[in-house]
């Protein structure tokens, strides 16, 4: 065997022995590969499957309103409020903490423990809104750093107009306005009681049309606003009145508003009291006292009524 053939023998040999290697090499990356990929995809299952979190959502709801006398014997809003608070996180909220204000006011606070994922808690409350007033509820909830937030604003408007749910809220007897100046009516008082009650307010209230006052075609008026103003129209007279014999002690089975209405269709308000020993007798709170009997037969002829209301009934006739 020659020289040269030992040679290319010899190189043959190393390489091969060179790809071998290589070979090798380029298994045992891949195996490395491999294997950190599954180490860092464990890992990453882990992280995933232990970072759990915890999210809060509020929501709430008007779900109830009425009107209602207030303390002041002025009318009121009463609404229900109904909330809930859910936890939308993949974990369990431990303690939340539910505040509530009113105008930014503090109202009361709700604890909540354990709430799981998924589920929620739900509750109510009632306040009441003074007439022509607004009041804004706010629902805020908490658990560590993660809150949530809702509110609602109710504006309390009273309707000026005539309302079966709401007409007899306007008769005030015991409001602070309607007392003071009853008390001085009764104090000049030598004779009839209803009598000059009903004169007192024909003299000191003058006629004015809500079109030129309110802008408007219907705007009824509250006694004490009727008593500031020293103006009104027809029920405006009749709701002041009422109040006025109520706060004289008229039963409220004696002393009423009545809304009527005559044959060409205009609509009319005035007041009827049950007199002893005579019975029932309509009076033109428009007039004074001078106008009793023959003035106020006057006045009303023609019209029927339809209503009758006080601060404590209201009677479809």
């Amino acid at each position: 065997m020659g020289k040269l053939t030992v040679i290319c023998l010899v190189w043959l040999l190393l390489f091969a022995v060179t790809l071998i290697l290589i070979d090798e090499q380029l298994s045992v990356n891949e195996l490395e590969q491999t294997s950190n990929g599954a180490q860092r995809q464990e890992r990453d299952n882990g992280t995933s499957q232990s970072s759990g979190f915890v999210a809060l959502q509020v929501n709430g709801n008007l779900t109830d309103d009425f009107w209602e006398r207030g303390v002041n014997d002025l009318p009121v809003l009463t609404v229900a409020v109904s909330y809930v608070v859910e936890n939308v996180g993949n974990v369990s909220a431990d303690v939340i903490t539910v505040e509530i204000a009113l105008d930014s006011v503090y109202y009361s606070t709700e604890t909540v423990y354990d709430l799981l994922p998924n589920s929620e808690f739900a509750e109510s409350i009632s306040f009441s809104v003074e007439y022509d007033q607004s009041k804004t509820v706010e629902i805020e909830a908490s658990c560590d750093d993660v809150t949530d937030f809702w509110s609602h604003t109710v504006d309390a408007v009273l309707p000026r107009h005539f309302s079966l749910g709401v007409s007899k809220f306007f008769v005030t007897p015991d409001e602070q306005c309607v007392q003071s100046v009853y008390g001085e009516i009764a104090s000049d008082i030598f004779f009839v009681h209803w009598i000059a009650i009903r004169d007192w307010v024909g003299r000191n209230i003058d006629y004015v049309d809500d079109e030129d006052v309110h802008g408007v075609g219907e705007f009824w008026q509250l006694g004490r606003e009727t008593l500031e103003s020293r103006t009104g129209d027809c029920e405006d007279f009749a709701i002041l009145l009422c109040s006025l014999l109520r706060a004289d002690e008229w039963s409220i089975e004696d002393v009423y508003v009545v809304i009527g209405q005559n044959d060409v269709g205009n609509y009319h308000a005035w007041v009827k009291v049950k007199i002893p020993f005579v019975g029932w007798y309509n009076i033109e709170p428009q007039l004074d006292g001078w106008n009793t009997l023959v003035g106020d037969l006057v006045a009303l002829h023609g019209y029927t009524a339809i209503y009758n209301f006080n601060d404590q009934y209201f009677t479809e006739l």
